[in-house]
């Protein structure tokens, strides 16, 4: 019985935290698309890359 009353009160808080959850401020949408535009190298192969 106990287990099935933690088990309520963890999917309350997780619906509370859903709902209350922070929109993303503007300059770290800005500081985000500015390193999407920058120069990457594309690897096939991690680990050979890295020898």
């Amino acid at each position: 019985m106990n287990r099935r009353l933690s088990m309520d009160k963890n999917a309350e808080n997780s619906d509370e935290y859903e709902e209350t959850e922070p929109e993303l401020r503007p300059e770290f949408i800005e500081k985000i698309e500015k390193i999407k535009k920058g120069k990457f190298i594309k690897i096939e192969d991690f680990a050979k890359h890295m020898d």
